[in-house]
């Protein structure tokens, strides 16, 4: 429940579409506006929106998934929102956008 308290916090507001949004069979990823990352939903071939635990960072042009740095996902932190498919632990760490649970 934290992670995904913490992740809800990271969103920070909606768009539409973007360039790279991926085409998944009768629906498709869309990130959403924020910052530096942006969240990835699931959109139906009905229009329904399902929020999922990916993220589009837009400096390193990556998909990223949070991970707790020290691989205990009840961690309150710090969390790193690493590519998909990266090794762990990432070899440079401050490259990634990082986040800390709150009580």
């Amino acid at each position: 429940m934290r992670t995904i308290l913490a992740l809800a916090f990271l969103m920070l507001s909606c768009g539409g579409p973007r360039p790279g949004d991926e085409d998944m069979g009768g629906g498709a990823l869309q990130a959403q506006d924020g910052q530096r990352l942006k969240r990835r939903y699931f959109i139906a071939a009905d229009g329904m929106q399902t929020a999922t635990l990916l993220f589009f960072d837009t400096q390193l042009n990556v998909t990223c998934s949070f991970l707790p740095v020290d691989g205990n996902s009840s961690s309150r932190g710090p969390w790193l929102c690493v590519p998909l498919g990266s090794k762990w632990p990432p070899d440079q760490p401050e490259r990634y956008v990082s986040a800390r649970l709150t009580p």
